[in-house]
């Protein structure tokens, strides 16, 4: 693409468009269900998709993990690979009673 006959091209040769205005700002509603943004989605409808995803993600997308079974520490999950140490323990305790 060219504008006042230059062309613009990033590092690798592609051509790209500028935005307008790189401070503009859109306004856009938080979408109604969780689907992939797509090439050709508007930026409303792409921000929409994106701030869903967000939502959707909850508190425990940002705790830490813990793979043991000992922390006791506020914001951590514990590992799903936990599980079977757990059952292990409870048959163990079941079947000494």
């Amino acid at each position: 693409m060219s504008i006042f006959n230059i062309d613009l091209q990033d590092d690798e040769g592609n051509s790209y468009r500028p935005m307008a205005n790189p401070d503009s700002q859109t306004e856009f509603t938080k979408a109604g269900s969780r689907t992939n943004i797509a090439s050709g989605d508007s930026f409303r409808t792409a921000w929409g998709k994106i701030c869903k995803f967000f939502a959707d993600l909850g508190t425990s997308a940002f705790s830490g993990l813990a793979n043991n079974l000992t922390t006791t520490a506020a914001g951590y999950g514990m590992d799903a690979r936990q599980g079977p140490v757990i059952q292990q323990k409870f048959d163990q305790i079941n079947s000494n009673l």
